[in-house]
């Protein structure tokens, strides 16, 4: 599972970014949430991966 998550790292770290810049521009937007939401879950997921491996 640990390889797998990390291949879509990529796609986690940019998509908590682009939610923080639509957070900043309309802190009530749906998607901002969304994005901060999934990019905060592939990361998390991510690093217990990596702890895993230790």
């Amino acid at each position: 599972m640990g390889r797998i998550v990390t291949k879509y790292c990529w796609i986690g770290v940019p998509s908590v970014i682009f939610g923080a810049v639509l957070f900043a521009i309309n802190p009530f937007s749906f998607l901002s949430g969304l994005f901060f939401a999934i990019g905060g879950t592939i990361i998390t997921l991510n690093l217990l991966g990596r702890l895993k491996k230790w």
